[in-house]
């Protein structure tokens, strides 16, 4: 069990919310509470959960509004059912979520679902970092690539010098060589401005 993962319980019931906070609690969980959507997004933002459990019994609209700030915050979810087919009257497939989980007494029951939805939580968090990391590195691809491009046109070079020049450039500066591309490609986006 991740004893140190936070756990934003969203529930309008407070006693069953309660409940719940108090069985997490001794599970080891630290527990954030809402009883509404706004309380709900204020604290989603703000404690950074590692998993977020709604309650399906929260009115349709204010559970698919929920759900989709949660979903753009980044967060991941898991919906605490009553009844398991009530979930097809609330949400349709394509919305998407870590699971569902029915509120049961098992100790049991509640910690494997829960441990499930933060295992899938941090793979999904893996792999959103893992495609920012990429999308920033093709970015910095593209502007150095850009920059030859400039360089080769200018000095009438061919791309391994073009390249060469801008890597030596950089190193007598002791740059990084994204660094003076990314300034060159700024001055050269000026200058352009300059002659329209």
């Amino acid at each position: 069990m991740d004893n140190k993962a936070k756990l934003l319980i969203v529930d309008k019931h407070q006693s069953s919310s309660d409940a719940m906070a108090v069985t997490l609690k001794s599970l080891g969980y630290r527990i954030v509470s809402a009883d509404d959507i706004q309380i709900a997004a204020q604290l989603n933002f703000h404690e950074k959960p590692d998993l977020v459990i709604l309650d399906i019994r929260i009115p349709e609209h204010s559970l698919i509004e929920l759900t989709s700030v949660l979903l753009d915050s980044g967060s991941a979810y898991v919906f605490l059912l009553q009844h398991f087919n009530d979930i097809q009257s609330k949400l349709d497939e394509s919305q998407r979520s870590l699971g569902f989980l029915v509120n049961s007494d098992d100790h049991t029951i509640l910690l494997s679902g829960i441990e499930s939805a933060l295992t899938c939580s941090r793979q999904i968090r893996y792999l959103q970092e893992e495609e920012q990391r990429c999308s920033k590195s093709l970015k910095a691809e593209k502007a150095i690539n850009i920059v030859i491009g400039i360089l080769m046109e200018r000095y009438n070079l061919n791309r391994d010098s073009a390249y060469e020049l801008l890597r030596s450039k950089a190193r007598s500066e002791r740059r990084r060589v994204i660094e003076l591309a990314q300034e060159i490609l700024d001055a050269h986006s000026i200058f352009n401005q300059l002659n329209q």
